[in-house]
């Protein structure tokens, strides 16, 4: 038995009411927990298994009369809230890569060059996307390492470096331009 500061006998049979009831609500939490049928009542399950623990540490705080307790139980409801929160962003995700996975196997999904989600390039189109018309620095160094490589002519020195022979700067073994930090 628990050493009470409570003195009233009414006050202490309520509290001990209110742990018999607690009890049974986190057998419920349980039961659903493992019954299911989905995840989402799984979660809902767990996200009310962990607001009845409060609610023992609240009650066991009154019991006992320590403050800490209570201390206790509103780090215990902000955890359960911030865990939840991650929670339904996994389920909302999952149900979302679900959703593109029966379009594209049913082939209802496609936009443009996203097909089931995946971009597709074009053959002989760079692999990197360019805003405006823009071209970065990199972007126009593949560019000229390609059209130097494929004027290049079959007998060229593998190890070229700048300014040896025909591919002026173009690096002849990867097909690219020299970086700036070379």
């Amino acid at each position: 038995m628990v050493e009470s500061g409570i003195e009233s006998p009414l006050l202490r049979g309520v509290v001990y009411a209110s742990l018999a009831v607690l009890s049974l609500s986190m057998l419920v939490a349980f039961a659903r927990v493992l019954k299911g049928p989905s995840l989402s009542d799984r979660v809902v399950a767990i996200d009310f298994a962990s607001y009845v623990t409060m609610g023992f540490l609240g009650t066991y705080a009154v019991l006992s009369g320590r403050e800490a307790y209570i201390d206790a139980a509103l780090v215990l409801g902000l955890l359960a809230f911030i865990g939840t929160i991650a929670l339904a962003r996994y389920i909302e995700g999952r149900s979302e890569a679900e959703q593109h996975a029966s379009a594209y196997r049913q082939g209802e999904y496609h936009a443009g060059k996203h097909v089931g989600g995946v971009r597709v390039r074009d053959a002989g189109q760079p692999d990197q996307q360019v805003h405006g018309g823009e071209h970065t620095k990199r972007a126009r160094r593949r560019a000229q390492a390609s059209g130097a490589q494929a004027s290049e002519d079959a007998g060229a020195d593998d190890d070229a470096v700048e300014g040896d022979g025909p591919t002026d700067g173009v690096r002849a073994d990867r097909g690219e331009a020299p970086r700036d930090d070379d």
